[in-house]
């Protein structure tokens, strides 16, 4: 009775991929609803980087504080990424006038600046992978903390 038929959950579900979609989609209504209601939206609203303002700036007077480390994080991890693109492009100019002899690098110092440019490559990949991973954990935890600020209140 309770078994569900082979490939099929009960209640339609299929997967845990599918279960998260689903819920994801009800706490994305959720939240729309309680934006709807907060800040006197009409139906057919559709700038969402005003929202987006909106939301941070309302957010800023509260105490639910989540969404403002993620921020932290995802700044970090950008700015990181931008600095290390920064270094790539240097270190190929300076391998590029190496073998050009326009700038006159001594050999054993090319070495140096060889692996300088492999770790900088590796930094560019890790903190671009970084930086999307918690701008969308960003936004997650935005709208997670205007939800529990509209349905619990203040945490004083």
């Amino acid at each position: 009775m309770w078994a569900a038929k082979e490939g099929q959950a009960r209640g339609g579900v299929r997967s845990a991929e599918e279960a998260s979609n689903r819920g994801s989609q009800f706490f994305d209504t959720q939240v729309w609803t309680l934006c709807q209601e907060r800040f006197s939206l009409p139906d057919e609203f559709s700038d969402y980087y005003h929202l987006w303002r909106v939301l941070r700036t309302y957010l800023a007077t509260t105490t639910y504080a989540d969404s403002h480390r993620m921020q932290a994080m995802y700044e970090f991890c950008l700015r990181t990424w931008t600095a290390t693109g920064f270094l790539v492009v240097y270190d190929v100019f300076l391998l590029a006038g190496h073998y050009v002899q326009v700038l006159q690098i001594p050999t054993r110092e090319t070495g140096v600046v060889t692996g300088l440019l492999g770790v900088a490559i590796a930094f560019v990949f890790a903190f671009g992978r970084m930086a999307s991973i918690y701008a969308q954990t960003w936004v997650f935890h935005t709208k997670m903390d205007f939800y529990l600020d509209q349905t619990m209140g203040d945490r004083e």
